[in-house]
């Protein structure tokens, strides 16, 4: 049996709750490893997926605006989630938290943010 290699964020299986509070972990002194740590402990088998440096576009259900988030090159999955975690409370900062439910994708770089 063939492993389907992902060619976009929408491929992936992703099981995270975007929450602003995540931007203020205790735990650990350095946040966003905090925020890589657990997304690593709740999506073991993305551990290895690096992203692909675009510039990603991301809307809301009921935001007029849109959200860039470029990841670095190679930036690994987990990092790149805790950033676009910030980037959503940072440009919508009245966002209630919510469970990640799929990306829609629009295009190879658009993409819909879909919460349950």
């Amino acid at each position: 049996m063939t492993t389907k290699t992902p060619k976009t964020i929408a491929d992936l299986d992703i099981n995270w709750t975007f929450d602003s509070k995540l931007e203020n972990l205790t735990e650990c002194s350095n946040t966003s490893l905090a925020k890589t740590n657990l997304f690593h402990s709740i999506n073991p088998l993305l551990t290895e997926i690096k992203m692909k440096q675009d510039c990603n576009l991301f809307y809301l259900p009921g935001k007029t605006q849109k959200l860039c988030a470029t990841p670095l090159y190679d930036e690994p999955l987990a990092e790149y989630i805790s950033y676009l975690n910030l980037r959503i409370f940072d440009k919508f900062p009245e966002t209630t938290p919510f469970k990640l439910d799929y990306f829609e994708r629009i295009s190879d770089t658009e993409y819909i943010i879909h919460g349950k």
